[in-house]
């Protein structure tokens, strides 16, 4: 079977052909054009041509001389296939590489069908250069209302294959259809013409073309296509407006070099005598147009005999009020498609109108990639029918073997790479994104072509910074082993215990108190140090060695070491002071035979009654639910990340996943609080004066603590680098 007719039991098969049968058995046919006398439908078509070659000649004399209409074509060119044209198949490799990458999830091979179409479609692409070509192609499609591209097929390996696409000029192209819209020979159905020979328009398949082409052999992409055989050019409606531009700005020009040289009136004789006219050509002769170094210069004097007079005759005043000039140029941007301000008219345009122009433009770009892709709805249209033909004729039927495959753009960016950033930001500490999803919608910003490069260079630089934290925390503890500080043990495993003095609760805090005081002079010995590194030799009595000013100095420094030191000792201390009076209580408990731990019934009681009111985006129900976890979980003795499984347990499954680290938040932040109520109450029953205590937290994860000092309220503050300047505000203070 040789090429042509290969190809064309492909196009049979797809029901692409059509036989010239006005009835048959199902159904009755009706005519695709108002012409229904074939004789007619030649004169109709034959008016079309006639018509059409004169827009076309229009439209590339436009696109030659008004850059407006020549920019906005080229930009949509551009702008419509920015990045290239991808042709995925599903189920390959490459596809699953792409998945992948949002995901994070092991690329897989791919299915072996899948993996031999997308490299006969990778190779396709390459071959013919699609994405070098489709620019031209859309200006194309945009200027002329049609493209027709040229399959060139050739036998490569003992099969056929696509060789190139050419774009041929639609000047010389005839689509060969009959009134009711069908290909009488899908083996001539399209033909090469020439347009001076007007005999190619009396038979519907001309007989005197240069040369004619098989259905399968032209990719006809129609614009604006309203019916018939051909689209409509974008820029036909602007024909006229863009000649009128055209001849005003050439009106301006001429206006502006007649009006801005200097003029004389010679008067040759006067009223009593005026002159000959014979001696009024030669006095003009003697003052025609010069050529001066090396430039023509005209002149416009004005000559009479002395009985002439010039008088200037004032043109219509109000032609600056009418703005017809900003008329037109507005009325033709219009067809244009690209917004005025986008192409460098920006006087008096609205931002936020100019935003909804550039949404309607991007809406315009997605229906010109639509029909790029799926063609004008013709047999044989689009680069989809393109890609289905190079996998027919290499053994693959799309059809037989389930090969499903997706055309697709880059996105149009409408946002600054420096607002997508921020933008991306936000969603990421908010916890709407995880990294990975953040790292893929801005990768292309700093052109990186995987993101899986970008995410292995983090998680790099997070285990070297890990490394490093990990290493300095050990050499600032000087090997010293961190005591777990896991919490204090049941109560009844000393509620009846004789030496309340060394129960393994307070063993513990004693020896967490002493190791936090040493650390405190440890440091407090470095800093002082330094201060005494130039001092040479040991010193027995500083007031015979050092002067005044240098005692003073170090007096100076050491109060101030003292001084600085003593915020990050009283937040180390705080674990002590907190679990201390809890095992005080537990002890008062066992000597007098009250027990104290009613006085954490109002922690339960907060947090089932009062617990979440700084919570969002719950409903009611769902917040109750919350607080009974909450108030389970402190009864548990449960730690924050207990508390964490329990509050995902009354969530549903999407909050959970979208907000896992606002569980945690919730657990620290509302325990906290209950907790600091309870010590602000426990404090005003003991003669405090808690009124102008500050509330407590006073943000989402605040850790810090009422305590109380001279009778009154103190905020004990954890002080590292985590410490925010509102809590920061509280050191010092008494309330």
């Amino acid at each position: 079977m040789g090429l042509f007719d290969k190809v064309t039991a492909i196009f049979k098969k797809d029901g692409s052909t059509s036989e010239k049968t006005a009835i048959n058995d199902y159904s009755s046919m009706g005519h695709s054009t108002e012409a229904v006398n074939e004789v007619d439908y030649l004169y109709a078509v034959m008016q079309v041509e006639n018509n059409r070659r004169a827009i076309l000649k229009d439209v590339q004399l436009m696109l030659s001389n008004d850059p407006l209409v020549d920019e906005t074509n080229a930009r949509l060119g551009r702008k419509t296939v920015r990045g290239g044209i991808y042709c995925i198949v599903s189920g390959s490799g490459k596809h699953q590489s792409r998945v992948a990458a949002k995901t994070g999830a092991k690329a897989r091979r791919g299915a072996n069908v899948a993996n031999k179409a997308q490299q006969i479609i990778d190779a396709l692409w390459a071959r013919c250069k699609i994405d070098s070509a489709a620019a031209l192609w859309v200006s194309k499609m945009i200027a002329d209302g049609d493209i027709f591209l040229n399959i060139i097929v050739e036998e490569y390996e003992g099969r056929y294959r696509i060789k190139s696409i050419r774009l041929i000029p639609p000047l010389i192209m005839k689509r060969n259809e009959n009134e009711f819209g069908e290909f009488e020979d899908i083996s001539k159905a399209f033909s090469e013409i020439d347009p001076n020979n007007s005999l190619y328009y009396q038979t519907i398949v001309p007989e005197r073309a240069k040369r004619h082409f098989p259905l399968w052999a032209i990719n006809h992409i129609r614009w604006k296509y309203r019916g018939g055989l051909y689209g409509n050019s974008q820029y036909t409606s602007i024909r006229k407006l863009s000649k009128q531009n055209l001849g005003s700005d050439d009106d301006m020009v001429v206006r502006r070099k007649t009006r801005a040289p200097q003029r004389r009136v010679h008067s040759i004789g006067n009223k009593d005598k005026p002159g000959d006219s014979k001696v009024v050509e030669e006095y003009k002769a003697a003052h025609r147009d010069s050529i001066v170094n090396g430039k023509y210069t005209p002149n416009t004097d004005y000559y009479h005999n002395g009985l002439g007079d010039v008088k200037n005759l004032d043109g219509d005043g109000n032609l600056g009020e009418i703005q017809d000039l900003q008329y037109l140029y507005n009325k033709q941007n219009v067809g244009t498609v690209v917004p005025k301000g986008l192409a460098g008219f920006s006087e008096d345009i609205n931002r936020d109108v100019l935003e909804d122009q550039k949404e309607e433009l991007f809406e315009t770009i997605e229906d010109i990639r639509t029909i790029l892709e799926y063609g004008d709805g013709g047999p044989y249209s689009g680069l989809r029918a393109i890609v289905e033909l190079e996998l027919r004729l290499q053994g693959l039927d799309p059809e037989v073997n389930g090969i499903e495959f997706d055309i697709t753009f880059n996105t149009l960016k409408n946002e600054p790479p420096k607002d997508l950033i921020e933008r991306t930001r936000i969603a990421r500490e908010a916890g709407l994104i995880d990294l990975r999803t953040a790292v893929v919608q801005i990768s292309h910003v700093f052109n990186a072509e995987n993101p899986e490069h970008i995410l292995e260079a983090l998680a790099e630089e997070q285990d070297a910074a890990a490394a490093k934290m990990k290493k300095e925390k050990k050499d600032f503890e000087r090997g010293e082993e961190d005591e777990d500080e896991e919490p204090i043990e049941d109560q009844s495993l000393y509620q009846d215990a004789e030496d309340y003095a060394h129960l393994k609760g307070l063993d513990k805090i004693e020896r967490k108190a002493l190791k936090t005081l040493k650390k405190r002079f440890s440091r407090i010995h470095k800093a002082i140090k330094k201060h005494i590194n130039s001092w040479e030799g040991p010193i027995t009595d500083a007031e015979s060695t050092l002067s005044k000013k240098d005692i003073d100095k170090f007096i100076e420094a050491v109060t101030r070491i003292h001084s600085d030191d003593e915020e990050v000792t009283q937040a180390e201390l705080k674990y002590v002071y907190t679990d201390s009076a809890k095992i005080g209580g537990v002890l008062a408990a066992a000597a007098v035979g009250i027990s104290f731990d009613i006085a954490k019934d109002d922690i339960i009681e907060d947090l089932l009654e009062n617990a979440g009111k700084r919570i969002k985006g719950v409903d009611e129900t769902t917040l109750k639910e919350i607080r009974l976890a909450l108030a389970e979980a402190e009864m548990d003795k449960a730690s924050i990340t207990q508390m964490k499984k329990k509050l995902a347990g009354v969530v549903d499954e999407v909050f959970a996943n979208a907000y896992h680290n606002r569980l945690e938040m919730i657990a620290r932040t509302e325990t906290m609080w209950a907790y600091n109520e309870s010590a602000l109450r426990t404090y005003a029953a003991g003669g405090v004066d808690t009124t102008n205590a500050p509330g407590l937290p006073a943000h989402p994860r605040c850790r810090c603590a009422y305590s109380s000092r001279n009778g009154k309220v103190i905020i004990l503050v954890v002080g590292d680098e985590r410490t925010c300047p509102v809590c920061r505000s509280f050191i010092d203070e008494e309330y």
